[in-house]
């Protein structure tokens, strides 16, 4: 931390400020420059030291850099009957050939979910929601149920190995019977990090849900271990921060 002091600057003004040092930054860590802006004395509204505004600029990101198998060599692909295995050090991950879904991720040898990684189109209401939601989402409550495996595609890359599944999701309604394409691209890379992307095409067709659209959520779900009790990150918070309310809240 740094104290700049006093800093008189009239309303509407500008004045450079110089920094004389920036500390270095490690692997996996985020240098930020943060600016506080609080009550030097107490108000009738406040007590001094209250935050009026803030301000945060990010000078260097190496949050990329991963450290789970750094001793590791190139990703190997086991190719079994019902499943690809990849592993790449310490890190296993097992992609299931009659879903497309990464169904173990484990890493010297603990299990990091429990359940496949499926996609999900739908989150419970809330009281905020209008009435009727529920009855009007339920044909996306179970969508992977049925999932159909068009293609799955392997690369071997320089940097690692990446699997392509190439899904459809069928959609039942009442009057008819509807799919949701929706590709899932799993990379290892050599140093064991796994990244996903998912991409999809939401039918207009589908159902109007509320104020919500045609869809409740996009993303992915999966079950944790029980044990993992508690989880730590490096982004916003410590309170929610939704999109409209992003800078709104620090990194770290």
């Amino acid at each position: 931390k740094v104290q700049l002091g006093e800093l008189n600057v009239a309303p509407g003004k500008t004045m450079p400020l110089f920094i004389s040092s920036i500390p270095s930054t490690k692997n996996g860590e985020i240098t930020t420059l943060n600016f506080y802006f609080t009550l030097k004395e107490d108000k009738i509204w406040a007590e001094k030291g209250y935050l009026i505004a803030q301000d945060q600029f990010i000078l260097a990101d190496d949050t990329n850099q991963s450290s789970l198998g750094k001793d590791s060599e190139n990703v190997k692909l086991d190719d079994r009957k019902n499943e690809l295995l990849l592993t790449a050090g310490k890190v296993a991950v097992s992609i299931n050939k009659k879903s497309g879904f990464i169904t173990s991720y484990s890493n010297n040898g603990k299990k990091l979910i429990c359940s496949p990684l499926k996609p999900n189109f739908w989150r419970a209401p809330t009281l905020n929601g209008r009435s009727g939601i529920l009855s009007a989402s339920k044909h996306l409550l179970n969508i992977t149920d049925n999932v159909i495996v068009k293609e799955i595609v392997t690369q071997d890359l320089e940097n690692g190995i990446t699997v392509t599944s190439i899904l459809e999701l069928p959609v039942n309604l009442k009057d008819k019977k509807l799919s949701i394409p929706c590709t899932l691209k799993y990379h290892i890379s050599n140093d064991g990090e796994l990244s996903i992307e998912m991409a999809t095409e939401i039918s207009k067709e589908l159902p109007t849900i509320g104020n919500f659209g045609h869809v409740m959520r996009l993303g992915l779900t999966a079950e944790t271990p029980a044990e993992f009790s508690k989880i730590s990150w490096l982004g916003r918070g410590p309170q929610e921060n939704y999109h409209d309310r992003n800078a709104g809240t620090p990194i770290g």
